[in-house]
């Protein structure tokens, strides 16, 4: 199953950790994230799950600058065994390009953050 947020930016979604794996992910998720249903104030994002490697949740980050695409946490995805997560991020400023990041982790660490996705 998909997770589903609408959670406004600045209101994260609580995180249960529950795997313990022994080494922070080295796969990042930049292969499967794609922006959907873009609107004047809101964007939606969809990336697959890593299978390949303990992740126990993904954290999505924007920003205005791409050269600091992880300004703002938006929330925090437990991770879904075979399965992908779809989100919307809100209350955006029309006419304002983001850059949209996701940080695959477990409880040793980040993995490899996304390039930063563009949508305007």
């Amino acid at each position: 199953g998909d997770c589903l947020s609408t959670t406004a930016p600045g209101y994260p979604c609580p995180t249960i950790v529950s795997a313990s794996p022994y080494m922070a992910p080295t796969t990042s998720v930049s292969d499967t994230l794609v922006s959907t249903d873009v609107t004047a104030t809101s964007v939606g994002l969809r990336f697959a799950c890593i299978s390949s490697e303990p992740v126990t949740m993904y954290q999505v980050y924007y920003g205005t600058d791409i050269l600091a695409p992880a300004a703002e946490r938006f929330a925090e995805f437990n991770h879904i065994n075979n399965g992908s997560i779809t989100t919307r991020v809100q209350q955006l400023t029309p006419g304002t390009p983001y850059f949209f990041t996701i940080t695959p982790r477990n409880l040793n660490g980040d993995a490899y953050r996304t390039c930063p996705t563009s949508a305007a």
